[in-house]
C-alpha cells in the first residue's frame, strides 16, 4: 500500500460530504486513486471484508469503489469488476455471496 493511500482516501470521502463532490477536484482525487491502484497492482484481494455491506461510491476503469459501512470512518476499498456480480453493477450497495459481490437492498433504509 501506498503511504499516501489513506490520506487520499480520507481526502475523497471528505469532499463526498461537501460541496465538492462531482467538481473538479473530486475527479482529480478519483484519477489519483485510480493511479495508486495500478502501481500497486499486487493488492491481495482475499483480504476484503466478506460480511460487510459495501456502498458503492463509482465504478469505473474495471473497479468498483466502494465505503466499508460497517464503520464510523468508512474505509475506502477496490473492488476488482472480477468480483462483482451483473446485479452489482446498477446497485449503491454489495455484500459478497461467496463467489462475488451481489446487491443487496439499502441496509439504511428504515434509518432516519
Amino acid at each position: 500500500m501506498n503511504i499516501f493511500e489513506p490520506i487520499i482516501n480520507n481526502l475523497d470521502n471528505a469532499i463526498h460530504k461537501s460541496k465538492l463532490k462531482d467538481t473538479f477536484v473530486d475527479d482529480f482525487i478519483h484519477d489519483l486513486q485510480r493511479y495508486i491502484l495500478r502501481q500497486n497492482m499486487n493488492y491481495d484481494y482475499s483480504k476484503l471484508p466478506k460480511n460487510t455491506i459495501f456502498e458503492v461510491d463509482y465504478i469505473e476503469d474495471g473497479f468498483a469503489s466502494c465505503l466499508d459501512t460497517a464503520q464510523k470512518h468508512s474505509e475506502k476499498y477496490i473492488i476488482p469488476f472480477e468480483l462483482l456480480d451483473e446485479s452489482a453493477l446498477k446497485s449503491d450497495y454489495i455484500q459478497f455471496d461467496g463467489t462475488k459481490y451481489t446487491a443487496v437492498p439499502n441496509p439504511y433504509k428504515n434509518y432516519h
